[in-house]
């Protein structure tokens, strides 16, 4: 397979990325570069089908914990350590620093480093408390740009379509730094993005593993994202494809997916699953409230469940996460 990013910096024709991929089945095994940029790269994998080892980003060992997220990354800019809880939520990684995850609360070392909220963030701001970054996004999550409270901007990004940033000429850095970008998920150090059920490295358009719902998508490699149509469609974690525009997931035809799809999925995955007027159950639909990971979702009619950040406040936070 082939594909190009074009240059918007020179005058003439140019690209800063050419691709020529080669593998066998759904693995890719080598990318040549005949870019600008000259990014070729060789992977292996592991049993599960787990990249291993990936020299375009400088990585010589990545191993793996029981739900196939990556445990340790072994790379010659830094080694990377990653800590989940049961559910695979992130808890903690350290590398540069040590950074901690603890329900949208970000610790760098000791200190807070900020604090998520829907709009945006809340900044440790010393004697001021906190100021606040207000993301505007796009209709697929990616954040476009991050604006004071005073209104002042402080920064601008743009992505091609699989998600490779480009700014040219953005002057702009937020501090500290905003890596909550594509789709509105994290960039590692790695370069790749962590969407919870697996890693996505956007210059190659391909995730770092399987996908756990694969069987949803047969018509399509599990590495792919998307379904090849990253204008339209998003993956909201990792493992199965979200139209934002008409709120439907969706199977490997296009069509919405259908309810015994996203039922056995809930029904798998929560870790705690509580039924109308009842004790916690799996026999019976809607699911009055399920708890995926470390977070709440409530069932408010007509198929949907809602976040609910349940000790945190009563109210409910209108994101979508479930369609049935």
């Amino acid at each position: 397979m082939n594909w190009t990013l074009p240059c918007f910096l020179a005058a003439n024709s140019c690209f800063i990325d050419k691709f020529k991929t080669g593998g066998v089945g759904n693995t890719l095994w080598s990318v040549t570069d005949a870019g600008t940029l000259n990014q070729p790269g060789s992977y292996t994998y592991d049993g599960n089908g787990n990249v291993k080892t990936d020299t375009r980003n400088g990585i010589t060992g990545i191993t793996y914990n029981m739900l196939n997220l990556p445990s340790s990354v072994t790379r010659t800019a830094g080694n990377i350590n990653y800590i989940y809880d049961a559910a695979g939520s992130k808890l903690r990684k350290t590398g540069t620093e040590t950074r901690e995850y603890i329900d949208g609360i970000e610790y760098s070392g000791t200190a807070v480093a900020f604090i998520s909220n829907e709009e945006g963030r809340a900044v440790p701001n010393g004697a001021a408390a906190y100021s606040y970054d207000y993301y505007l996004k796009d209709h697929l999550g990616n954040t476009r740009a991050a604006i004071k409270q005073d209104g002042s901007i402080v920064q601008v990004q743009d992505y091609y379509a699989f998600g490779q940033s480009y700014n040219p000429g953005n002057a702009y850095s937020p501090s500290p730094d905003n890596c909550y970008k594509y789709n509105g998920n994290e960039m590692q150090e790695t370069g790749q993005y962590d969407y919870s059920a697996r890693f996505y490295d956007p210059v190659i358009g391909r995730w770092n593993g399987i996908d756990p719902l694969a069987e949803v998508s047969r018509m399509f490699s599990p590495f792919t994202y998307g379904m090849n149509n990253p204008i339209r469609m998003i993956d909201p974690n990792g493992m199965i494809t979200y139209d934002p525009i008409t709120g439907t997931y969706k199977n490997e035809d296009g069509s919405p997916a259908s309810k015994p799809d996203i039922a056995e999925y809930i029904s798998e995955t929560a870790t705690t699953v509580y039924q109308r007027g009842s004790g916690n159950s799996t026999d019976d639909l809607p699911f009055h409230r399920v708890k995926l990971g470390s977070q709440f979702y409530s069932y408010i009619g007509n198929g949907k469940y809602k976040l609910w950040y349940d000790g945190i406040k009563p109210d409910y936070t209108f994101e979508s996460i479930y369609w049935r």
